[in-house]
């Protein structure tokens, strides 16, 4: 690399470094077919305090998004054991459905495909120019921060477990929702703030046009990827950002 004009990538996951149909038609189904047996754990077993609080925020978002939808089931403190699963697998598979981006529901697909990746049953999809790219990324002393409203924890099983090995170990660190939405602003200022260098020397890479906009409005250099089975650009994102379609591009 010669001379970049940025000093480390932020990059997104899916129809990024990964492919749509990988986490459309692998790990949604997985988490989907999987569901009611982990929450059937969680509610029964109740081990580890990360898995309570898993449980506890399943509930809580439940009783949140009740007020917006009556297919939304409420769970009440006179539940047994038996009805709490039954309530909580039907509003988790209805929010697997509408691939709906709740923090509690990241955390359960994370705990769900962290038995997929260990048992084998599960190897992550990556483009074959993403893992050449961190290398030479890493080489050149430019580091590499995943943004995705997947967990943490599911970002890092699936850079792990990929075909081309693991590749967790070429990056940096990792956000989700937990800092914030992905469409805005203060978002990527906060993670500005933690990466620590100044946001112009941020090359922010995604396939949503919303997310460029956002990240363009902290200050972050943007480019979008054009991937196969992308959704399309507007005529104002084109116009607006430079595109790839390989890592290859970028480096």
């Amino acid at each position: 690399m010669s001379n970049p004009s940025f000093e480390a990538i932020l990059t997104d996951v899916e129809g990024t470094t990964t492919s749509i149909d990988f986490v459309k038609n692998v790990l949604f189904p997985f988490s989907f077919e999987n569901a009611g047996n982990f929450i059937q754990k969680l509610v029964v077993e109740k081990r580890e305090p990360e898995h309570k609080k898993i449980l506890d925020d399943l509930i809580k978002t439940s009783h949140e998004h009740a007020k917006e939808s009556s297919e939304i089931l409420v769970i009440q403190s006179k539940d047994n054991s038996e009805t709490q699963i039954s309530k909580l697998t039907a509003n988790v598979l209805l929010w697997i459905k509408q691939d709906k981006k709740y923090t509690a529901l990241k955390n359960l697909q994370g705990l769900i495909w962290e038995d997929g990746y260990k048992s084998g049953l599960i190897k992550a999809h990556v483009y074959p120019d993403v893992p050449i790219a961190f290398e030479r990324l890493n080489e050149a002393g430019i580091n590499i921060h995943i943004f995705s409203s997947g967990s943490i924890n599911a970002q890092k099983l699936l850079y792990s477990h990929t075909e081309y090995g693991n590749l967790e170990k070429l990056i940096s660190s990792h956000f989700d929702t937990t800092i914030g939405p992905k469409f805005e602003k203060e978002s990527y200022q906060r993670i500005v703030e933690q990466i620590g260098i100044a946001p112009n020397k941020i090359l922010f890479l995604t396939d949503i046009e919303k997310e460029a906009f956002a990240a363009k409005a902290a200050g972050l250099q943007v480019r979008l990827a054009l991937r196969p089975g992308n959704a399309a650009l507007s005529e104002s994102a084109l116009k607006e950002f430079t595109t790839f379609s390989s890592f290859e591009e970028i480096i």
